[in-house]
């Protein structure tokens, strides 16, 4: 029981960082004076910005809507495997609208400190899907691991060109 506290505790205390790290990033873009001036890099930061809201807020109404949450619980508390929707184009959404948010610091305040903020976040984040990819392969099992294989973790990209190309399978 103590080695359980013991973990629950570190891993509150690696979130709390890292959030810390989070805060951190988006309160250097406000701070610091842009080392470059690279007008178009800003635009991209917006719309970084705005794809990582998005990509942040739209997890929790799918997850309450088709991932079968029972009432008082929280949004992540799935009883079913969401594979469709933005879920057929990336596992991880709000893992990747963490990355953005990073980036997009790095392209509204181009700065040796945003870019270290942003390695750490890019670092961090890529960690905590392998980990939770290792958690829900426990949860669902083989049906995990096929969707896995079909949709990838965080390349948005790669994901909408699979989701385009590949033959259609019957919702289930």
């Amino acid at each position: 029981m103590q080695s359980s506290n013991r973990l629950s505790v570190l891993g509150f205390l690696v979130h709390a960082a890292f959030f810390i790290v989070v805060g951190g990033q988006i309160a250097l873009v406000f701070i610091l004076e842009p080392a470059w001036d690279i007008p178009w890099l800003e635009w991209l930061g917006y719309g970084l910005w705005a794809a990582s809201a998005i990509l942040g807020w739209l997890p929790i109404i799918i997850f309450r809507k088709r991932g079968r949450v029972a009432d008082g619980q929280s949004y992540v508390k799935t009883t079913r495997l969401v594979t469709d929707g933005l879920y057929a184009v990336v596992r991880h959404p709000q893992y990747l609208a963490l990355i953005l948010v990073g980036l997009a610091g790095v392209c509204f305040t181009p700065h040796w400190a945003t870019i270290a903020g942003a390695s750490v976040i890019l670092i961090a984040t890529y960690a905590s899907m392998l980990s939770e990819d290792k958690n829900l392969l426990e949860k669902f099992g083989e049906e995990y691991r096929e969707y896995m294989l079909r949709v990838p973790r965080a390349n948005i990209l790669w994901g909408l060109v699979k989701l385009i190309f590949s033959p259609r399978r019957p919702v289930k």
